[in-house]
């Protein structure tokens, strides 16, 4: 996969204000999809993390500072 980033603004929400499938780049600057909300009274979601060229199950807190971004999927085949 290639990743093109063209991030130009950066405005911080709280992953709990973002929605299922919705994409960012948390704290670390790593590129993620919200795949869920989490289980109720735990303070963590979960998410998809793109490192190292590969995407891998991670959980972020409800309350990290992430950036929203606008991404583009193309399939190719």
């Amino acid at each position: 996969m290639k990743l093109d980033n063209r991030i130009k603004v950066k405005a911080n929400v709280q992953f709990q204000n973002l929605d299922i499938g919705d994409i960012y780049e948390d704290d670390e600057g790593i590129v993620c999809i919200k795949t869920s909300d989490g289980y109720e009274g735990s303070p963590y979601g979960q998410c998809i993390a793109f490192v190292d060229g590969r995407w891998s199950e991670e959980e972020e807190h409800r309350g990290t500072y992430v950036i929203p971004l606008e991404a583009t999927v193309t399939l190719h085949g």
